[in-house]
C-alpha cells in the first residue's frame, strides 16, 4: 500500500527496490538520475537503510563500480520487510489502522495518543479523503469510525490494504490471533476437501479476519447488493459450516446476510482460480444462466468474442464448466466494484503478461456497454489477459532483422522485443529459413522480398519503438485468426 507513502519514502523505497535488484554494482549517478535526486541524497538514502537494517542488507562500496546491497537472509522478501517498516511508522497508516479496529472513540483521542495536533489530523484526512472516495469509504471524524453505504467497501479496502502492506511476512491484527482465524477455516476447507497452498491460505485469513472484526464492531453486510447472484446450494453448504459465525451473530436476518457474504467471498476474486465446492458445476452454471443476469451476460459474451478473435483455437465453454463458472465469478466480482480501487498488485502483474494477451482482453472489454453494465476495467483486463494466456496456444510471429547498424544495436532491439512479447515471437538469422519466409522483416535499408510485411526503419525512439509494437500486434492477431 504504498499509496499511503510520503513522495521521499516511495523515493527511498523505489532506490531501494532498484539497487536490491540490480544484477552487480550500480553507480549513484545512475541512482540519481532515477529518482531524479542529487547524489549526495542518494548517499544518504544508501546509508541510512544500511544503518538502519544491518541485520536484513549489507552495503558494499566500489570506487569505479558503483554500490551494491547484499541480503543477508535469502529466504525472506527484504524488499517487502522494509516496505513493512516504513508502512508501520507512517501516520496514515496507523491513522486507517486506528479507525478499522476502532481503537479509539474520538479524533481528539487519537491526536492525543499519538501526540499530534487536529491540525495535523485532518490534513491527513484530506489525504486520504482522495483513497477513499474511490472505495465508496468515508471517514466519521466525529465518532472516529470508517464507513461506508454497504459494508462490503470498508471490507475490500481493508482487505487490500492489510495484505498489499504485509502479505506472509507479518499478521498486522493485533486484536486476533491467526490461529483464532485457522480454527475456523481449517475445518471447512477440509470438508470440502479444498487444498490451498500457503500464501493463497493467508489471502482468505486476512479475509475473514476483517470480516470478524466488522461484525465484532457490529458493522454488517447488507445482502440486498449481491441481488440473486449466490445460488441457494452455496447458502446451504455455507449455513452447516458456520457455527463460529452463529456465536457471533445472534441476529437470524444479520446471519443471513453475513452468510450471504461468505457466499460472495467463497465465488469472488480471490478464491475462484482455486476453490471447488462439493457443488456439480453444471447445476450452478444452470442456476447462472437461468437467472440470466448481467454478469451472466458479460460471461456468455466474453467466449463468443474470444471465437470471434481466435476461430481457430478449440475452446468449447459449455464443456470446461469450470473455467466458464471462473470467468463468472469474474464478472461478479467486477461488477461489484465496479468505480472501486484497484491495487497496485493488479498493475505490477500486467507487466508479466504478454502485451499480445492484454489487447486480446482490450479487444473484448471494448464489446461491452460499460455505461450500461460498469466494469472494473484494469481488474477485468488483467484476468481476461490471465486466461488467454494460460488456456490458448497461438502461432507465433517470426522477426527477421535485417539491419546495417552495429550488432550491438541489433540485439537490444531483439531482447526489447523478446522481453515485451515472450514466447509468441521467434527470430530467424536469415529473411528465409527452411523455406519459410519471415512474418516481419526489420530492416533499416532498401530490401527486396517476398514477405508480406517490411518495417524499414529501425526504430531508435518510444515513439518508433511502439509502431514496430503494433506492427507486431497486427500481424499476431492476423496469424490466428
Amino acid at each position: 500500500m504504498e499509496e499511503l507513502l510520503s513522495a521521499g519514502e516511495r523515493k527511498e523505497l523505489e532506490l531501494f527496490r532498484f539497487v536490491l535488484n540490480s544484477d552487480g554494482f550500480i553507480s549513484t549517478t545512475s541512482l540519481s538520475e532515477l529518482i531524479g535526486s542529487s547524489v549526495s541524497n542518494v548517499w544518504r538514502i544508501i546509508n541510512k537503510l544500511a544503518e538502519t537494517y544491518p541485520d536484513d542488507i549489507l552495503l558494499v562500496k566500489n570506487k569505479q563500480l558503483g554500490v551494491q546491497f547484499v541480503e543477508l537472509d535469502p529466504m525472506q522478501d527484504t524488499y517487502l520487510q522494509i516496505k513493512r517498516d516504513y508502512l508501520k511508522n507512517n501516520l496514515n497508516y496507523i491513522l486507517l489502522d486506528s479507525l478499522f479496529n476502532e481503537h479509539y472513540s474520538s479524533a481528539q483521542e487519537f491526536c492525543e495518543a499519538h501526540f499530534i495536533s487536529m491540525a495535523t489530523f485532518y490534513t491527513k484526512k484530506k489525504e486520504l479523503d482522495v483513497l477513499l472516495a474511490l472505495n465508496k469509504v468515508t471517514i466519521d471524524t466525529k465518532n472516529f469510525r470508517i464507513r461506508s453505504f454497504n459494508d462490503i467497501y470498508v471490507r475490500e479496502f481493508y482487505y487490500h490494504f492489510y495484505w498489499e502492506s504485509f502479505k506472509t511476512i507479518t499478521w498486522p491484527f493485533k486484536t486476533i490471533e491467526k490461529k483464532t482465524i485457522e480454527v475456523i477455516l481449517d475445518p471447512f476447507l477440509e470438508n470440502a476437501h479444498i487444498t490451498v497452498s500457503n500464501a493463497e491460505k493467508d489471502q482468505i485469513l486476512f479475509r475473514l479476519v476483517t470480516t470478524v472484526i466488522r461484525i465484532k464492531n457490529n458493522h454488517i453486510f447488507d445482502c440486498q447488493i449481491l441481488h440473486n447472484l449466490i445460488s441457494p446450494e452455496v447458502r446451504f453448504l455455507l449455513s452447516t459450516q458456520t457455527s463460529w459465525l452463529r456465536d457471533l451473530v445472534q441476529n437470524e436476518e444479520e446471519y443471513a446476510h453475513e452468510n450471504e457474504y461468505l457466499a460472495f467471498l467463497v465465488i469472488s476474486n480471490y478464491s475462484s482460480a482455486y476453490v471447488n465446492l462439493p457443488i456439480p458445476d453444471d447445476y450452478l452454471v444452470n442456476y447462472f444462466e437461468s437467472i440470466d443476469s448481467a454478469e451472466w451476460k458479460l460471461t456468455v459474451n466474453f467466449f463468443n468474442q474470444l471465437n470471434a478473435i481466435f476461430p481457430d483455437q478449440t475452446f468449447d465453454s459449455k464443456k470446461n464448466l469450470p473455467d466458464l463458472l471462473h470467468i463468472m465469478y469474474t464478472h461478479i466480482y467486477s461488477s461489484f466494484f465496479a468505480g472501486s480501487y484497484v491495487p497496485s498488485l493488479i498493475t505490477q502483474n500486467t507487466e508479466n503478461i504478454s502485451p499480445l494477451c492484454l489487447e486480446a482482453g482490450q479487444k473484448i472489454i471494448d464489446t461491452i456497454d460499460t455505461k450500461k453494465n460498469p466494469q472494473n476495467i484494469d481488474y477485468l483486463k488483467y484476468y481476461y489477459a490471465l486466461f488467454i494466456e494460460n488456456y490458448f496456444e497461438f502461432k507465433k510471429v517470426t522477426i527477421a532483422l535485417h539491419l546495417s547498424s552495429d550488432r550491438m544495436s541489433a540485439d537490444r532491439l531483439k531482447n526489447r522485443l523478446l522481453t515485451t512479447f515472450n514466447e509468441h515471437i521467434f527470430f530467424v538469422d536469415l529473411p528465409e529459413q527452411n523455406g519459410m519466409l519471415a512474418d516481419l522483416i526489420i530492416s533499416d535499408t532498401h530490401f527486396n522480398t517476398s514477405s508480406e510485411v517490411i518495417f524499414s526503419r529501425q526504430p531508435n525512439s518510444e515513439q518508433s519503438f511502439k509502431v514496430l509494437k503494433d506492427s507486431v500486434m497486427e500481424l499476431f492477431f492476423k496469424l490466428n485468426q
